[in-house]
Parts: C-alpha cells; sequence; structure tokens
C-alpha cells in the first residue's frame, strides 16, 4: 500500500533512533561466497550493528577508488566480503566485541583486512565500496546497454546456497557482468547487470533468466521477490505466484475500492499484463563518451547549482539520451523543444564540475556540456574567440574601460534601475546581452614592480579578472594587495613581462572554444617556464579556479608544452597564504567571518587549509556545512543571474540572520561577487590575511 497502489498516506509519523557517538568498521575477505554466508549467523550474534555481504565481482569494482582499502589485482578468484560495523555510545567496548568477532572470522578461514577503522574518513571508504555498487556496476555495462537491479530475500540459512545457484543461472544467460551484495543480517540481495534492449535476444536472455530467478526465490527457497525496494512493474507479473490467487484477488478488490479510475500508481504492482517487465523498457544510447556510463543514480544531484532551476546532471544526461533516441529514429521534434533543451541543460550549467565529485565513477557533466558548445558555437563565435585570444592585453583593458563606464553610470541612475535595465535586455536578448551587478568595479592601476629583497621568491601569476577587476567595493586591486602582504612577510613577487596577454584559459575552454583555450594555456606555460627558470621558482597564483585549471590542463596540449608544464610548481593563493603567516605570533582579530569555499578550493582539497588560516586570522569561523557552487562561474551569473540567485539560496539558508551579515571570504573574485548580496560582502580571503598582518 505504501506505494500508492491500494492506497495513499495522508498522514506519517516518523521515529527517530539514536545515532551512536562511537563506530568501529572492519572488511573481512573469505575463501568462498559460500564460506562467508555460512558465517553470517555466528557472526551477527557478536553484537555488530551492520553486515554487507559483498560477492568477488562487487570487490572488483573497488579499482574506481583513488585508495582501495585491498588491491584489486591481487584478490583471490572467487573470494567475497563481509562488511561489519559495531556502533557503540562507549568507546571501550570495542576491544572485547572486536576479540570475539575475530575469533570467529578465523573459524571460517576470514582474514581482517588491516585493522578494524575508527576514524570516520577510513570507516567510509570501506562503505563506500559497498554504497557506490549500483552505479560502478552500471559503469561497467557494454556500451549502448541498461542497467538492472532488483533485491530478494531469504532465510540467512540459505544465502550461500542461493548465492550460488544466482551465479549460475546469470552464467547460462551470458550476465557476466551481474554482482551480487545486500543486507547479510536481514538475508537480503541486490543483484545489478546490463541488458541489451536494443536486441530481441538480449531482452528474450533477460526475459528468461528472470523467469529461473522467480522460480529459484519463490517456488525452491521460499523467498520473496522484493526485500526492502518498491515491487514496480519488473515483479508485476509475478505478484499472483508469490502471494498465490486468493490473496492476489482481494489485492484486485481492494484497488478497486480505493481507485475506481486507477489513477494512483496504475500498472505497479498490479497489471493484467505478465509482460509488461519486458515492454516499454528505457534504453541508454551512447550520446558522448564523457557520459555514457552515467546509470543515472542522482548521486550528483544535491550538489548542483541549478537543481530546482532547470536541470540538474542526471537529469542533463537522461534527456540528452532522449534527445538522442528522437534524431535515432527521426521522430518529428519542434524549434521549442530545441531550444528548451539548449537553455536547460547548456546555458545554465555552470561547468564546475562538482558533480564528478560525488560521482562514483567520476562522471562530469560539465566536459559534457563543454562538447556540447563546442558543437554549437558558429563559425563566427570561433573567430571572435580566436580574435580575443590573440589580443588579450586589450580585451581585458576594453573590459575595465566598460566596467568603469557602467560603475559610474550606478553611481548616477543607482544600481536597483541599472540592474533592472540590464535584466530586461538580458531576456529579451535571449541571454546574449549580459546582465550587470554592481558588485563589479575595475580595478585601480596596479604595478608589475613587486620585486623586494628577500630570499624566498615567487612567480606571481595574477588572474585576468584580477587586472581588470577590483577586489572590492573600494576599487582595491587584489595585484597591490598581494605586494602589500608580500612586503610585510618579506617574501619576494615577481609578475613577468607581457603576462598582460595570457591566462589559464578557462575563459575559452568553459564556452567550448576548445582549441582556442589549448592555444591560449600553451602560450602561458611557454611565458611561465621562461619567467620561473625552468620551473626552479614557484608560481603563484591569486584565483583559485586559474590554479585548478593549471594543475588540470587539456589532455590535448603538446607534447613539449606537457614536458615544461609538470617542471612547473603552481601554488593556490590559499595554501601560500597560510604559509607565509604560519610564524605569526599575532593575536587573531576580534571578529566573525563566514568562507565560501570556491569549487575549485574544495577539489583541490584546500578547505580544511582555508579554514586553518582563516582561524589564525580571526576568532570565529563559519563555513556553511554545505557549501555549494555559487553558480556565478565565471560569467555565468550574469548571462543567467537566476542561475546564481537559486545556487546562493542552498548557502545563505544555513546562515542565521547575524551570520547572513557578516563579512564573507574566498578565493575568487567572481564566486565573491555572486555570493554577495545587500546584506553581506564577500571579498578575497587575501584582504582578511592582510587586515590580519597589519593589526598590533
Amino acid at each position: 500500500g505504501y506505494e500508492g497502489t491500494l492506497a495513499f498516506m495522508s498522514n506519517i509519523e516518523l521515529e527517530t533512533v539514536l545515532n551512536p557517538q562511537y563506530k568501529s568498521t572492519g572488511l573481512i575477505l573469505f575463501p568462498s561466497i559460500k564460506i562467508a554466508c555460512d558465517a553470517i549467523g555466528p557472526i551477527k550474534n557478536t553484537g555488530v550493528k551492520a553486515l554487507e555481504i559483498m560477492d568477488y565481482a562487487s570487490l572488483k569494482t573497488a579499482k574506481y577508488l583513488d585508495d582501495a582499502p585491498y588491491d584489486i589485482d591481487s584478490l583471490p578468484k572467487g573470494s567475497s566480503a563481509l562488511l561489519c560495523e559495531f556502533q557503540e555510545d562507549k568507546e571501550k567496548l570495542f576491544d572485547d566485541l572486536e576479540q570475539n568477532l575475530i575469533s570467529v572470522i578465523k573459524k571460517y578461514n576470514g582474514s581482517l583486512i588491516g585493522n578494524f577503522k575508527k576514524e570516520e574518513s577510513e570507516r567510509l571508504k570501506l562503505w563506500e565500496i559497498r554504497k557506490n555498487l549500483f552505479t560502478t556496476v552500471g559503469s561497467l555495462r557494454k556500451p549502448g546497454t541498461s542497467v538492472i537491479t532488483e533485491d530478494i530475500c531469504f532465510d540467512i540459512e540459505d544465502l550461500g546456497d542461493v548465492i550460488t545457484e544466482l551465479h549460475q543461472i546469470f552464467a547460462k544467460w551470458k550476465f557476466d557482468d551481474a554482482v551480487i551484495f545486500g543486507h547479510a543480517k536481514d538475508g537480503n540481495l541486490h543483484f545489478n547487470l546490463s541488458i541489451d534492449l536494443e536486441s530481441e535476444e538480449g531482452v528474450n536472455d533477460y526475459h528468461k533468466m528472470l523467469d529461473e530467478v522467480v522460480e529459484l526465490t519463490v517456488n525452491k527457497y521460499n523467498g520473496s521477490l522484493k526485500a526492502e525496494h518498491g515491487t514496480g512493474r519488473n515483479m508485476a507479473p509475478f505478484v499472483e505466484s508469490e502471494w498465490g490467487s486468493e490473496l492476489y484477488n482481494i489485492m484486485w478488490k481492494i484497488k478497486n475500492y480505493a481507485d475506481p479510475n486507477n489513477i494512483l500508481n496504475p500498472g505497479v504492482i498490479l497489471n493484467a499484463n505478465n509482460n509488461i517487465h519486458i515492454e516499454n523498457m528505457k534504453s541508454m544510447p551512447n550520446v558522448n563518451d564523457k557520459i555514457d556510463l552515467c546509470v543515472e543514480c542522482g548521486f550528483c544531484e544535491p550538489i548542483c547549482p541549478s537543481r530546482g532551476f532547470t536541470f540538474t546532471p542526471r537529469q542533463r544526461i537522461s534527456v540528452s539520451r532522449e534527445i538522442a533516441m528522437i534524431n535515432l529514429h527521426d521522430y518529428p521534434s519542434s524549434k521549442k523543444l530545441k531550444n528548451d533543451y539548449i537553455f536547460n541543460t547548456e546555458i545554465t550549467c555552470a561547468v564546475d564540475g562538482m558533480c564528478e565529485t560525488v560521482c562514483p565513477v567520476n562522471i562530469n557533466t560539465g566536459e559534457f556540456v563543454k562538447d556540447l558548445r563546442d558543437q554549437n558555437n558558429s563559425k563566427f563565435k570561433i573567430f571572435i574567440a580566436r580574435w580575443i585570444s590573440g589580443h588579450f592585453q586589450f580585451t581585458t583593458k576594453s573590459i575595465k574601460f566598460v566596467v568603469k563606464i557602467l560603475s559610474l553610470k550606478t553611481k548616477i541612475f543607482g544600481s536597483k534601475l541599472m540592474n533592472n535595465t540590464f535584466n530586461w535586455f538580458n531576456q529579451i536578448s535571449k541571454y546574449r546581452i549580459p546582465a550587470w551587478n554592481y558588485m563589479i568595479t575595475a580595478s585601480k592601476k596596479y604595478s608589475t614592480k613587486l620585486d623586494i629583497s628577500s630570499e624566498q621568491s615567487y612567480i606571481y601569476y595574477p588572474s585576468c579578472i584580477s587586472r581588470a577587476i577590483s577586489a572590492d567595493s573600494n576599487n582595491q586591486s587584489l595585484i597591490e594587495i598581494m605586494g602589500q602582504i608580500a612586503e610585510l612577510v618579506e617574501v619576494k613577487l615577481i609578475i613577468p613581462d607581457k603576462i598582460e596577454n595570457t591566462c589559464c584559459s578557462t575563459p575559452f575552454s568553459s564556452k567550448g572554444f576548445h582549441k582556442t583555450g589549448i592555444d591560449m594555456f600553451e602560450k602561458t606555460i611557454n611565458l611561465l617556464y621562461e619567467a620561473s627558470q625552468k620551473g626552479g621558482i614557484p608560481i603563484v597564483v591569486d584565483t583559485s579556479p586559474c590554479t585548478y585549471k593549471f594543475l588540470h590542463p587539456s589532455d590535448k596540449i603538446s607534447k613539449e608544452i606537457r614536458t615544461k608544464w609538470k617542471q612547473l610548481n603552481f601554488v593556490d593563493i590559499i595554501p601560500f597564504l597560510d604559509s607565509i603567516t604560519k610564524d605569526s605570533k599575532r593575536e587573531p582579530l576580534d571578529k566573525e567571518i563566514v568562507l565560501h569555499p570556491s569549487c575549485s578550493t574544495k577539489k583541490m582539497e584546500h578547505t580544511k587549509i582555508m579554514e586553518s588560516l582563516a582561524q589564525r586570522c580571526v576568532r570565529k569561523v563559519t563555513i556553511p556545512e554545505n557549501n555549494n557552487c555559487c553558480g556565478f562561474a565565471g560569467d555565468r551569473g550574469l548571462i543567467v543571474p537566476q542561475l546564481t540567485k537559486n545556487a546562493v539560496k542552498y548557502n545563505k539558508e544555513q546562515l542565521s540572520l547575524k551570520q547572513q551579515k557578516l563579512n564573507g571570504y574566498s578565493s575568487s573574485r567572481m564566486c565573491e561577487i555572486g555570493m554577495s548580496d545587500d546584506k553581506q560582502t564577500y571579498t578575497s580571503i587575501a584582504l582578511l590575511v592582510r587586515e590580519y598582518l597589519l593589526s598590533k
């Protein structure tokens, strides 16, 4: 009934359970799946709160982890594992519990991989193998096939025989990529496999395989065809087989009384069509090699800045596949469909790549969107991009001049009128004319002579944003601020000549101008290679997204440039400021601030360093727990200001009214502008460091 088939719920009361403070997690390897299943009962009796089983194929998927807890290549063939966890309110209880468990493990020829893990980060690495299985298994499928997942349940005593026979059934019907895992304490098994929906043979094999699984579950082992997840249409044809005709007919009577018009979840659980499980099946056509492995699990959705406004990464991929099917079969489509697709998929994607950080198989939907932009870039746009690349100093100076004019008009006419006017032009031009943000002001003229006497030298690479746009509303130059900091701590910053003609290439690559972006990147690397004396001097970058780009260039740069690039030592502004202030004896400033780690800061794993640096400077630091992308994405916040507004609200909601008025700091000027509003202003963390160093 909970699925809305026989009725619906109008009121729900939830009972919460305690989450013990202390946890101890271990991964136990057994010679075979049969032995692992035999050990479930005795291990369950040791007091474990969680007990998960994984077969050999499941364990092999750990190859996607950066730091797997075991060597995938040395796993004994046919081995399996149990993931167990103790959860207690007193940590001292673990010694006896773990010793009892170890004695049980030895009886069944098992071995503990490493030690029991108590640190959260180490425990999560073990759990990551189990929790990501649906996605990682789906990514192993052959191109163009679809992934199917089911969950069935048996008595614990039967699990060893059941899994052995399931493996035989999958092998018989050539589902060689199938994996089996599940909740061992409850006898709850999941199996994932891929099927070829584009061929009649693939569908027929799946049909026959599922018939055998149903026979095994219902008639041979008196199991359940569903353990914890929705029955769905895949198991609807077998409900009568499992429950018997009498109960099945009663279900239909209830359905007809409660839902005479058949509008509550029609066809799910109760369905007169015995072939519904092999009809209207969703295809997963190949679209782009950057996203074809996606199984649309949705892990990426909570972190996406456009969720709730347009599409999430999963939706971008799903709709792209539907568009591919339309094109493949020459189905009629409209101009509106194309325009809606471009807006929701291409225009409103921040291409921040944060979806990759939570994807079990590291899919970066932003890279796919960049490819879409590349395909849709006209010859005229490509010409303009190349011209800008070849006249970059003139472009940045022109931007600076335009910003000065618009800032002056803002002072004359007011920010509200200017914003409304440009937003109107932005809408009617269909996002071709950028909107205006009064937080943007032109940078003051800066000096390139930052050379002071010091043994500690750095090449300083100011981003193109720092060269054109001020670090705050007072027109301060971030370059000058960095120079002042260098003087206070007695380090030497050197800005190379001809820096104005270069950039990290993000403004081009993010818009799909791949070739132009590569050309600009290579030009910049050549300059920095010479300026740094072939990598002998570290290079400080004052904007985190630029640092990230320098550290992660395109795969298509030339071999010569890659050789030079490998010799360069890029240092982001956050670790740089942290390192030069570590020996400071000054007291923290008596103030409270808020931090916004940029997407690049998080991807470079600099958030903790940023927090530590800020805590050195002030007494109280707040970082929202879910500090996700602000959606400004370079210039995306000007092209589609609604994207930034949508993204920022998720960050602001986590702050108290008091915290929403505190000074905020980040390490990317465009992110700082995106996070700023009438109540709160964000600036570079360099301003905070300078204030701290100038304090008595």
